[in-house]
């Protein structure tokens, strides 16, 4: 298994490890292309009311544009190309120059190969940084409906610590107007044998 190189970059505005067979070089020039899209983004007045996984999102969608619209280049260039062989061959042209010219279109096609690499290299690097942002967002989204759930039954534990308290004044509250009804019963027939004692003595 070959050495792969490490190399730590910014990418959408997080500091992250890359790992790859590629130069530091190269793919810290891969990274700084994706931060300079993001950037771009972030730059723009629109960018305030955007969270950082949209961002990322928007700057997958420029650099798929930028690799779309280098294909279209490409095959525009093919076309041409085509058809100056076509041109040249009906011209008569000698085969020494059509060798030459055919080895300039080859070095031409190999530079927008070398291109369309990298930016299907940009491309993947971006989809994965999107991802990671993707998972880190459903992991919030777990923690944050855990700690609900965890409220929700905080919240019935309470509410049955307070109907219990409510049930114990109720009892209490019935108790002591029993132990009033009860006094009051009690007091009842002294009242009435004092005011049997007293009539005597008023007549």
């Amino acid at each position: 298994m070959g050495y792969k190189n490490n190399v730590s970059v910014r990418v959408c505005g997080k500091t992250m490890t890359l790992t790859g067979n590629e130069s530091v070089e190269y793919m810290t020039k891969v990274a700084n292309y994706i931060e300079e899209k993001a950037e771009e983004i972030r730059r723009s007045d629109s960018s305030r009311t955007l969270n950082p996984n949209l961002i990322s999102v928007l700057t997958s969608l420029n650099i798929a544009d930028d690799y779309f619209k280098m294909k279209e280049k490409r095959d525009a260039l093919e076309q041409q190309l085509a058809k100056l062989k076509e041109e040249t061959q009906a011209l008569g042209s000698s085969p020494e120059e059509l060798e030459q010219k055919n080895k300039m279109l080859s070095l031409e096609e190999e530079k927008l190969e070398v291109e369309n690499r990298s930016l299907l290299q940009q491309l993947e690097e971006a989809k994965a940084s999107l991802a990671r942002l993707q998972e880190e967002k459903m992991v919030l989204q777990a923690q944050l409906k855990e700690k609900n759930h965890k409220i929700g039954l905080l919240e019935e534990d309470l509410k049955d610590k307070i109907a219990k308290i409510n049930h114990i004044k109720t009892v209490e509250h019935k108790r002591m107007l029993a132990r009033a009804a009860r006094a009051e019963e009690a007091q009842r027939p002294m009242d009435a044998e004092a005011d049997a004692q007293a009539k005597p003595m008023e007549g």
